[in-house]
């Protein structure tokens, strides 16, 4: 794949994962040269001659030691993307089984492809993004193939007269299907057999031996593989507490499906990660996903990348690095294309993973978006660390980015949104969040807050007033009491704004909220300031 297709331009090529990247060696060479000819200019010490070789020797000093430095830290490697994707809705319901067929034929082929020549995206990634209901259309999957700089897509779909799957490749320059074969159940030998076209036509190879994946295949619908593939894919959509009744579906039916383990402990650890957040009780959410992943580890195959992958964030999360950073090294060594292990290994300290090539979060941060470019987490933590060391510019061009493609994305567009109150753009923020209100309903209160922060910032009160009430009014979002406070107090109405701290103060998420500590902080003050009045 060339440095186009791959979105690399020849600068960013011989910047590679050097630290300050090639104009660091550009800085270095212009001092140097700038030096000698100061010397040369105002001292007539040495003569011109003598000048140009010690200029001469020290450049190919630099770019030699620049050179080792490349090659120690090279841009991402430029393999050939091949994009797993699923049909996920047939009328209007998830389509379990093109799901479960794509997710097998991902690990059939990213176990059996050349990991130098060849990147294998899991359909999980796509589906996380993409409006489904859009898929099928020809020019929508065009430009998520050029999104991902993707070369070949392997299409699953389900087969509408017989049920069943349908087994599609194509070349990114033209999306026209060549259909491989169609299946009303699948096997692991379909898959495996599936695969092996595949390859041989990607790689025109013939394969003698295989490494065979976990498992995965259906007889009947009932199957509890299918039962799990419900529940991903419900959990994709926002749909937690139904993918979890899903996951447990799965396992009575057969305690081996190591997924659904997975998938629980994975909700659970999203939870303890905001609770945690939040200031909340997340203690007990870390405890069952510990519990979940245990059960993995019981079964035959269980210690797969991604069980180690969790296992790294639980100890994250308690704070346990030793460990942490022993699983995720493990997690890499099973499958180093995983995205989420280098958002994971950037909460470590760089000591930790600088023999793994990396000297920075800066470094992790891009790779982890060159592996999938469509990482929701790996955007808005990425614009987070580049708004803090002061490049907020570049921040907010990495949100945007993706707001191109997927317009309206709840996370990364409200993630923009702050950003540009940061950045004291507050009416930006409100044309943004004002969109967001009739996008996403089941989101309201959350961004009705955030709407309110931004209009007050602006300088519309009133409105902003409007909105944090009925954020408030949810239940949902007990900062917003904050907010009114203190446009209570910049009122002069220090009674309302007693009554918003207290309320913020009652709707705590737990004993270590932070903001339930700045509203105990500031009504001790506005009590005091009120008792002073009344003297």
């Amino acid at each position: 794949m060339s440095m186009a297709a791959a979105g690399i331009s020849f600068l960013d090529f011989l910047s590679g994962n050097v630290p300050g990247g090639i104009w660091i060696l550009l800085f270095a060479l212009a001092a140097t040269w700038f030096v000698l000819w100061f010397l040369y200019a105002f001292s007539h010490l040495i003569r011109l001659g003598k000048i140009l070789r010690i200029g001469a020797a020290i450049s190919v000093f630099l770019i030699g030691l620049y050179a080792l430095i490349w090659l120690k830290f090279p841009p991402p490697e430029q393999r050939t993307r091949v994009l797993v994707i699923a049909q996920p809705e047939f009328n209007g319901q998830p389509a379990s089984e093109p799901f479960l067929a794509a997710y097998g034929l991902y690990h059939f082929l990213r176990l059996n492809l050349d990991p130098e020549k060849f990147l294998v995206n899991s359909p999980e990634i796509v589906l996380a993004v993409a409006r489904w209901d859009s898929l099928a259309d020809r020019d929508y999957l065009e430009r998520i193939l050029a999104f991902f700089g993707a070369d070949y897509l392997v299409w699953a779909g389900r087969v509408a007269e017989m049920g069943g799957v349908r087994f599609s490749l194509a070349d990114a320059s033209n999306t026209d299907q060549k259909l491989l074969t169609g299946h009303r159940s699948v096997s692991q030998e379909d898959l495996a057999s599936i695969s092996r076209q595949i390859i041989g036509r990607l790689s025109g190879k013939e394969l003698l031996a295989w490494n065979v994946p976990l498992e995965v295949g259906w007889q009947n619908e009932w199957d509890p593989w299918l039962i799990w593939a419900h529940g991903a894919l419900e959990r994709l959509r926002g749909r937690s507490p139904v993918a979890i009744a899903e996951f447990h579906r799965a396992l009575r039916a057969d305690t081996a499906v190591v997924p659904a383990w997975l998938g629980l402990a994975g909700i659970e650890l999203d939870s303890a990660r905001v609770l945690r957040r939040l200031g909340g009780y997340w203690e007990e959410h870390l405890a069952r996903a510990r519990g979940f992943l245990r059960r993995a580890a019981e079964c035959d195959a269980g210690k797969t990348a991604r069980y180690f992958l969790l296992a790294g964030e639980t100890e994250i999360l308690a704070e346990n690095f030793v460990l942490a950073e022993q699983n995720l090294k493990r997690s890499h060594k099973l499958n180093p294309d995983d995205d989420r292990l280098y958002l994971d290994l950037a909460r470590l300290h760089p000591s930790r993973y600088h023999d793994l090539g990396f000297l920075n979060e800066r470094q992790l941060y891009r790779y982890a978006l060159y592996l999938n470019p469509a990482s929701v987490p790996g955007r808005i933590w990425y614009a987070d660390w580049l708004n803090r060391n002061g490049d907020g510019a570049e921040a907010e061009q990495i949100l945007q980015q993706f707001l191109e493609q997927f317009p309206l994305q709840l996370d990364v567009s409200i993630a923009l949104g702050q950003l540009w109150i940061q950045r004291q753009q507050p009416e930006k923020a409100v044309e943004l969040f004002n969109a967001l209100l009739s996008a996403h309903r089941e989101a309201r209160p959350v961004v009705r807050y955030n709407l309110g922060v931004a209009l007050y910032y602006a300088g519309q009160k009133e409105d902003a007033r409007l909105q944090l009430k009925k954020a408030a009014a949810s239940g949902k979002v007990p900062d917003a009491f904050l907010y009114l406070a203190k446009l209570a107090e910049e009122d002069g109405n220090l009674d309302e704004a007693i009554q918003y701290l207290r309320q913020r103060i009652r709707h705590a998420y737990g004993p270590e909220d932070p903001f339930k500590e700045e509203a105990r902080k500031r009504l001790v003050i506005l009590l005091a300031r009120k008792e002073k009045m009344q003297q």
